[in-house]
C-alpha cells in the first residue's frame, strides 16, 4: 500500500492525490491531523487515524532527498520547469511566485505552494548586503537573472510581439542624444579637459535618467552601462577587452570592476587578487587561470571555461555559473553566497568552497 495516493480533505476542501509517504511526511510536520480525512477515490473517506495505513509515530521523510525534488510550476494555465526546489523558495522571495501558484513533481498531480507543505512562510529571506546600494544592485540583478532563466516558458505569441516593437520613443530620443554626445566630445577633446568633462558628465547623467525613466514600467529592467569598442591595451575599471588575447597575462591585483570581457582568452593568466566584480565574463576562456583571492562579485561567467582554475579564497557570491566549464577548478575557501550554479540551484548563503 505504500504506492497509494490519497486525497485529503479538511473543511470540505479537497486537495491532492499524495503519495503515501508524503501524507505520513504532513502529519509528522504537523500539516496535517489524525482527525483529517483522506480518500484513493473521492468517494469513500476515513479520518487517517482510522484508515490503519498510517502508524501513530510515522516514519519522517528521509532529510537527504527532501531538499533535491524538482518542481513543475502551474501559472495562468502555463507549466514550466522543472525547478530545483531551492529556486522555487528564491522565486516566492522575490515574488515570481505566489504561494496560490501550482507545483508538480509529476505534472500529473498538482497541489497550490502553500499547501505542498515544503516551503513554509518566512524562509529564505535575503540578508541584507554590505551597503545599500550594492544589495539594492545585486536585488535587482537576481531578479533580472531569473527572468533570463525562465522568461522564454512563461512567454506567449503577444507577449513575444511586445518585445519585437520598436523602442519607446523617449528612449529612442535619449539614444539619439547619447551618439550625438559622444560625436561631441571626440570633436572637442583636443580643445581642453573641461568641456570633455562637462560633457561626460552630462551623458553619464542622461544614462542615469535613461535607467530610471525604463525602470518605470512593469518589472525592473536592467540596462547594462553602454561601453565603447573593444580596446585590447586599455586598463582600468570598465574596460572593454571582449575578443582580446591575454594568455598568460600578468594582471595580478588589476582593477577590472564592471569590465566586459566577453570571449576573452585569459588562459594561463595570473589574476590573483584582481577586481572582477560585476565584470561581464561570459564565454570567457579561464583555463588554467590563477584568481586565488580575486574579487568576482555578481560576475556573469555564462558559458565560461574554467577547466583547471584556481578559484580559491575567491569572492563568488550573487556570480552566475549557467553554462560554465569546472571541470578540475580549485574551490577552497571560495565564498558562493547566492551564486546561479551551472545546475541551475540557487547555492545558498553561507556556501564556501562547494554550492550548498
Amino acid at each position: 500500500m505504500s504506492h497509494t495516493r490519497w486525497y485529503v480533505r479538511r473543511n470540505n476542501k479537497v486537495v491532492g492525490p499524495f503519495p503515501q509517504p508524503q501524507i505520513e511526511e504532513y502529519l509528522s510536520s504537523g500539516k496535517l491531523l489524525r482527525s483529517d480525512e483522506i480518500s484513493h477515490d473521492r468517494e469513500t473517506w476515513i479520518s487517517i487515524d482510522q484508515c490503519g495505513h498510517f502508524p501513530q509515530t510515522p516514519k519522517p521523510a528521509p532529510a537527504s532527498t527532501h531538499g533535491h525534488h524538482r518542481w513543475y510550476i502551474r501559472k495562468h494555465g502555463k507549466v514550466a520547469g522543472p525547478f530545483p526546489q531551492a529556486q522555487i523558495a528564491e522565486y516566492l522571495v522575490l515574488g515570481r511566485l505566489v504561494r496560490s501558484d501550482e507545483i508538480s513533481l509529476d505534472r500529473e498531480t498538482w497541489v497550490s505552494v502553500q499547501d505542498s507543505g515544503y516551503f513554509p512562510e518566512g524562509a529564505g529571506q535575503i540578508q541584507v548586503c554590505e551597503s545599500e546600494e550594492e544589495g539594492a544592485w545585486l536585488s535587482e540583478r537576481a531578479q533580472a537573472r531569473h527572468r533570463w532563466l525562465d522568461e522564454r516558458l512563461y512567454a506567449d505569441t503577444d507577449a513575444a510581439a511586445e518585445r519585437r516593437q520598436a523602442e519607446p520613443e523617449p528612449l529612442q530620443a535619449l539614444r539619439h542624444d547619447h551618439q550625438v554626445t559622444k560625436q561631441m566630445i571626440l570633436a572637442e577633446r583636443r580643445q581642453g579637459p573641461k568641456l570633455w568633462v562637462g560633457l561626460l558628465v552630462f551623458l553619464s547623467l542622461a544614462a542615469a535618467a535613461a535607467g530610471i525613466w525604463y525602470g518605470q514600467g512593469d518589472g525592473v529592467v536592467l540596462v547594462k552601462a553602454t561601453v565603447g569598442p573593444p580596446d585590447c591595451n586599455a586598463s582600468g575599471p570598465g574596460v572593454n577587452w571582449s575578443g582580446c588575447t591575454k594568455v598568460a597575462a600578468n594582471l595580478q591585483g588589476a582593477k577590472l570592476r564592471h569590465s566586459k570581457l566577453v570571449g576573452t582568452k585569459l588562459d594561463e593568466a595570473d589574476i590573483r587578487i584582481a577586481d572582477l566584480s560585476l565584470a561581464d565574463l561570459s564565454r570567457a576562456s579561464l583555463r588554467a587561470a590563477n584568481l586565488e583571492g580575486a574579487g568576482l562579485r555578481a560576475a556573469d561567467l555564462t558559458g565560461a571555461d574554467l577547466t583547471g582554475a584556481n578559484l580559491a579564497a575567491t569572492d563568488l557570491s550573487y556570480a552566475t555559473f549557467t553554462g560554465a566549464k569546472l571541470d578540475g577548478v580549485r574551490l577552497d575557501g571560495a565564498r558562493l553566497d547566492k551564486a546561479a550554479w551551472i545546475d541551475g540551484r540557487i547555492c545558498a548563503e553561507g556556501s564556501v568552497g562547494a554550492c550548498r
